[in-house]
């Protein structure tokens, strides 16, 4: 096999380090973020090693081989490429969670290696996470000016001033609301006025409209482009193409750690020039094309035996949270369950209730596993807890798929054998050919040993529903599982959570996109929730 520019590179990288021990140049500060015109990522490779394993050598996987790609002031770059393309790579070593394996960054023709997030504030660059890091026991003012410098610390003022950018953003927040209480969408503006109230010169942001509504994304995409045209520059991840070519001023697709395409969207008369089509090529997707009748896509619920879940009667009202009220449905075996609510709707209290993780002040939670009352099974909603949904056979997998799905200080060995460790917590060779045979089965490269963090969002996620179908769940619940995935993945998902249904799971989905169940071609039966209720 003819080796790979990125393999030579490696070779002569790691043999230039045995041989000299030279250390990687540490970073140049002083940039001033007023005069920071454009940053330039010249010929940057990633690579991931990983210790020795059973079979003899370490593993190495290139995740960016060869990016050379400049971002502007004043404009919104957006990277489009499919779950694992490099894109998370990249904009992780601009924010200086990671660091290159070769290659350098530029900013203004100076070059800059960071060496923590910290670093790259300091070079005027702040990132917005898929899923921000937030202090939950704290305020949202608190969390937006955690790591302030300075030897008095004015809370007054600091609050003037992020109530000004919130002002100016059209940013609706409470600041004194316990962080907590917040929604996925109130995290995300937590994180925003957080690295704005930084006056960064470059803003990345990962998937931000993921947890909007469509009037929200709206009103959000109005005010990047304002801030753009205020001279900020703005780096968007995104797996919409209809929004990456209504908003953005260029267009970069990656694929398999590789740019195979940059270019602006808007041509000196301003008319669009690529296509939706065009993108969906070289993302090598294929979208589905509207059915005439949607109802002829719905599928029959199998009739194999199987575990009835019932919920009946479900209250809750979770302090700064939408409260529920008289919540009922049934999920049925070898069928899909939709529940789809607009953000702030209650979905996201839904979830967290039926997880465990917040106390319902009423309701029934039911279990049928056949005819007759001796197969039924019937506990208050108000006992649950992870442990006892996990000993009746119902699975969860969260929205949160960082913090509460797993933890990205954690390896892919840990994160997908944490239902699997024995009394004494040794790593056994059966847990890691269970291991490498998900990782194989997900066509995801890299090793066990690999840190978690180091995945992209969409990679996480199906890690995360591999492991829990392999425990053999009866009951399998999902919220938001197609955060951040793009559409060959979130097919492959549907058809995951098909199979599981025909095979007698009942599967119960917690949706935040009202358009996912637009045909009913994956719901049996699909309920809509408002202001806590089921409509």
């Amino acid at each position: 096999m003819e080796p790979t520019k990125a393999n030579v590179f490696i070779g002569y990288y790691k043999q230039r380090l045995r041989a000299t021990g030279i250390k990687p140049s540490p970073r140049i500060s002083g940039a001033k973020n007023a005069d920071m015109q454009t940053i330039k990522v010249d010929d940057i490779y990633k690579v991931f090693s990983t210790v020795p394993d059973e079979q003899g050598g370490p593993q190495d996987v290139v995740a960016l081989d060869g990016i050379t790609l400049n971002f502007s002031a004043g404009e919104i770059h957006t990277l489009l490429g499919e779950n694992g393309a490099g894109k998370s790579t990249l904009v992780h070593i601009l924010s200086g969670l990671q660091q290159q394996t070769g290659g350098s960054v530029f900013i203004n023709n100076q070059a800059f290696r960071f060496e923590s997030p910290f670093d790259a504030l300091t070079a005027g660059i702040a990132m917005v996470h898929q899923n921000p890091y937030i202090a939950r026991n704290i305020s949202v003012l608190e969390n937006i000016i955690a790591g302030s410098r300075g030897p008095f610390l004015r809370k007054k003022k600091r609050e003037r001033e992020i109530r000004k950018i919130a002002e100016t953003w059209n940013i609706p927040v409470n600041l004194h609301a316990s962080a907590g209480t917040l929604t996925p969408a109130g995290r995300l503006r937590t994180a925003l006025l957080a690295a704005l109230f930084r006056k960064p010169a470059f803003l990345i942001l990962d998937e931000p409209s993921a947890v909007l509504s469509r009037e929200e994304r709206e009103d959000f995409f109005s005010a990047l482009r304002e801030a753009a045209a205020r001279g900020l520059g703005i780096i968007l991840i995104t797996h919409r193409i209809e929004e990456a070519l209504r908003w953005s001023d260029r267009i970069s697709v990656l694929r398999q750690g590789r740019l195979i395409f940059s270019s602006p969207v808007r041509n000196s008369a301003g008319e669009i020039e690529i296509t939706e089509e065009q993108l969906a090529d070289m993302l090598g997707l294929r979208r589905p094309a509207e059915p005439e009748n949607p109802a002829k896509l719905s599928y029959s619920a199998s009739s194999q035996k199987g575990t009835e879940l019932t919920v009946s009667g479900l209250s809750a009202k979770p302090h700064g949270r939408q409260h529920l009220a008289d919540i009922s449905f049934t999920v049925r075996p070898g069928g899909i369950t939709g529940i789809v609510g607009l953000p702030g709707s209650g979905i996201e209290t839904l979830e967290d209730v039926l997880s465990g993780m917040i106390r319902a002040g009423s309701g029934k939670i039911g279990l049928r596993r056949g005819p007759g009352e001796k197969n039924s099974i019937s506990f208050d909603a108000g006992n649950i807890t992870p442990a006892i949904l996990r000993g009746h056979g119902i699975s969860i997998v969260p929205s949160d798929r960082y913090f509460r799905a797993t933890n990205p200080g954690l390896t892919i060995f840990e994160t997908v054998t944490v239902y699997r460790s024995g009394k004494w917590n040794f790593p056994r060779r059966e847990d890691r050919i269970f291991v490498q045979d998900i990782l194989n089965e997900e066509r995801i490269p890299a090793s066990p040993e690999r840190p978690l963090r180091s995945l992209s969002g969409g990679q996480i996620q199906r890690l995360v529903l591999a492991r829990e179908l392999k425990t053999g769940p009866e009951i399998l619940i999902l919220s938001r599982p197609e955060w951040g995935l793009d559409i060959r993945t979130t097919e492959l998902l549907h058809e995951k959570l098909k199979q599981a249904a025909d095979s007698g799971v009942s599967v119960l989905l917690l949706s935040g996109e009202p358009e996912a169940s637009d045909g009913f071609s994956l719901f049996n039966e699909v309920y809509y929730m408002r202001e806590g209720t089921i409509l």
